[in-house]
């Protein structure tokens, strides 16, 4: 389909149809297959709980994961080109949006957006070989959006008992059929500490890298018969998702749809035989990631520094207020204190000097006085302010935390 124009009529009834022959394809393998899980406790109680996560995947098996996500509302990263167009498209009608980028083109906006996504309470879904492999291999973007974020990364991975591989494909993409059983494996979420260095990054990156190929290996244990392969597996749990009825008929389509979804999937990727999606952990200019990610995670520590800082004024004003001297007499009470009227505490956006931050904090100190006819209507009256100053305060960030 190359021949179509970019943002042309033609193009975008291209692929609103091509979503919904895909879409319609993804809806009845699920009415037709039968879905369960093993080692999804805590990944299934953090949804219940609403409590925001990454999930990561292999590339190779995209195509039924949309089943398995249970939250309330997730963001994945893919390619703004036409392919990328496409899945977000198709992911928008299982509830999860996308945000372009990709490793050659929108690389940081594509971040921004999943860290804008996780401001809003958002899961993020990283595909770590994504878009072009190799297969089975992780990239560091995931270790450092988790960094960033504080979120854990959820390794899940399925194996189904009927299905086909696309042979063609980079990642050798395993599509189940119709009526096959399918097991979601999970494994333990891994934790990226906000402080840890490029070792503990590339740690990291190889702990998941392991932790989904293991993932891989226990659901396709859990589908062996018994006693065959299975050691000491523990039991698998029925997905806890509406299940249609199957009948002939959903078969029948089925089998004659998927193969035209992915005919359509793969005619958006010539050579590549797959559908490119989830560029999080693609190989981009990674350092240039790497710098934004480590930025916002600075910002997010000034944000939470000046929170701290703003408490401590306020501290300071109360002690300004109890030690005031008042002044009584026959015309009423008076006193005076120092306020700092932390209300409007304005944080400008940090400043990047020779590549270290600067952030400045703009708050005013006030001479304010109580009178009244008593200390007790003083108290109470609207503070009349004698004076007031604009002071800036310069912070900068040193050994990972912020001074003055």
């Amino acid at each position: 389909m190359k021949h179509l124009k970019a943002g042309s009529w033609r193009e975008r009834v291209y692929l609103g149809l091509a979503a919904g022959v895909i879409g319609l394809a993804l809806r009845i393998l699920g009415w037709t297959t039968r879905r369960e899980t093993c080692g999804a406790e805590e990944l299934i109680g953090r949804w219940a709980r609403d409590e925001p996560l990454i999930l990561a995947f292999w590339h190779g098996r995209l195509v039924m994961m949309a089943f398995a996500y249970q939250g309330r509302g997730a963001c994945i990263l893919n390619s703004g080109h036409r392919d990328g167009r496409l899945v977000a498209r198709v992911t928008r009608r299982f509830g999860v949006r996308a945000v372009q980028g990709s490793s050659t083109r929108g690389w940081v906006g594509g971040l921004r957006g999943m860290l804008q996504a996780h401001g809003q309470g958002d899961d993020l879904i990283v595909v770590p070989d994504g878009p072009r492999g190799p297969a089975g291999q992780a990239k560091s973007g995931v270790v450092q959006l988790a960094r960033s974020t504080g979120l854990p990364i959820f390794p899940v991975s399925y194996a189904a008992s009927r299905f086909k591989n696309l042979t063609r494909s980079w990642d050798r993409m395993l599509i189940p059929l119709p009526g096959a059983r399918i097991v979601y494996a999970v494994g333990e979420p891994i934790w990226v500490a906000p402080d840890v260095d490029s070792n503990g990054i590339e740690a990291a990156r190889q702990r998941l890298e392991e932790a989904l190929d293991a993932a891989t290996q226990r659901a396709e244990a859990a589908l062996a018969p018994a006693g065959v392969g299975r050691g000491e597996m523990p039991p698998t749990v029925p997905l806890g998702t509406r299940r249609r009825r199957r009948s002939g008929v959903a078969a029948a389509l089925a089998a004659l749809l998927t193969p035209l979804a992915l005919a359509a999937a793969l005619t958006l990727a010539p050579g590549t035989g797959g559908v490119a999606c989830a560029q999080a952990g693609a190989t981009a200019p990674e350092s240039k990631a790497a710098t934004v990610i480590e930025r916002e995670a600075v910002a997010r520590k000034f944000r939470m520094f000046v929170k701290d800082w703003s408490a401590t004024l306020e501290g300071r004003e109360r002690d300004n207020r109890a030690g005031m001297v008042w002044v009584e007499s026959a015309a009423g009470a008076v006193a005076e204190f120092t306020s700092y009227a932390t209300g409007s505490v304005e944080v400008p956006p940090l400043r990047w000097v020779r590549g270290r931050p600067v952030g400045r904090v703009i708050y005013h100190e006030e001479r304010v006085r109580l009178e009244g006819e008593t200390r007790a209507a003083a108290l109470v009256a609207v503070p009349r302010v004698l004076e007031r100053v604009a002071i800036t305060e310069i912070f900068v960030y040193s050994d990972g935390h912020w001074v003055w």
